[in-house]
């Protein structure tokens, strides 16, 4: 997450977390957006051993190598698809709004074109531009975090899958 961007983070009530803050200087490659990434066991070793470092640690030294090292795997963590972004646009926050309350809301981008006053092929250029992902792919992961979350709640495989708008269990699996 680059600097002075905002978001927000969910998280299992059983996960680990650690927060890196790392100077943008050190860290050019984050760009202006949010991305999640695939943290490998080397990487996750990495920031245990950060996280355990003194604020100011000796850059030249051994820790300030090792912290290289750990920059070098994150910038080349491939990214994972389990972040959502939110559009700026009202219009389009409102749509996803929606769809957030209730995921199995099958109508497409032209049927909300309607809703919201804003030709299809207007929306669908917002979208991309707000969230960089299509409608389509910003609403299966919409689906897929939903999913995940009642999942983890103890909920029955057909009926998440159901509920979060999947023809049928084989299609969600």
């Amino acid at each position: 997450i680059a600097a002075d961007v905002e978001h927000q983070v969910r998280s299992s009530p059983r996960a680990e977390m650690r927060s890196l803050y790392v100077g943008a200087e050190a860290a050019p490659y984050v760009g202006e957006r949010c991305r999640v990434v695939a943290v490998s066991p080397l990487i996750r070793e990495l920031i245990k051993t950060f996280s355990g470092f003194a604020r100011e640690y000796d850059e030249a030294g051994p820790e300030g190598r090792l912290v290289s090292v750990m920059l070098d795997q994150l910038q080349a963590a491939p990214e994972v698809g389990l972040s959502l972004p939110a559009p700026q646009d009202g219009r389009l926050r409102l749509l996803c709004e929606a769809l957030a309350a209730n995921p199995s809301d099958d109508r497409t981008l032209a049927q909300w074109s309607g809703v919201l006053g804003a030709s299809e092929k207007t929306l669908s250029r917002v979208f991309l531009r707000d969230t960089e992902l299509t409608f389509r792919t910003w609403r299966q992961r919409l689906r897929l975090i939903s999913a995940l979350e009642r999942l983890e709640q103890g909920a029955a495989v057909t009926e998440v899958a159901l509920d979060c708008g999947y023809n049928s269990p084989s299609a969600f699996i």
